[in-house]
């Protein structure tokens, strides 16, 4: 099966806030930017130090009212899906964090 890499380069204004323990043989970033002029969600991005099989990159939301990751495109259920895991840390990461 194919390995895709991780791409940790971001613009500025994001902010790296968890590296993970290894899970699936890779530690992984969490980076979050506060970009809402309404306030309410934060842009995550979940990406892989290293190269895995299926997605190593996912974009996602934080709704900070509802305290709940939320995602744009495909990318919250294949997180969910493929490394329930990571979903978990990365929502108790966010919690915190936000």
């Amino acid at each position: 099966m194919a390995k895709y890499a991780g791409n940790p380069n971001l613009p500025e204004g994001w902010e790296e806030v968890a590296k993970t323990r290894e899970i699936d043989g890779v530690e992984w970033f969490v980076f979050m930017r506060d970009n809402d002029p309404e306030g309410r969600y934060l842009a995550v991005k979940v990406c892989a130090d290293g190269r895995v099989e299926n997605k190593a990159n996912y974009w996602l939301s934080w709704d900070k009212q509802r305290n709940k990751l939320t995602g744009r495109g495909a990318d919250i259920k294949l997180l969910k899906m493929n490394r329930p895991e990571l979903f978990k840390i990365v929502a108790i990461q966010m919690e915190y964090f936000s």
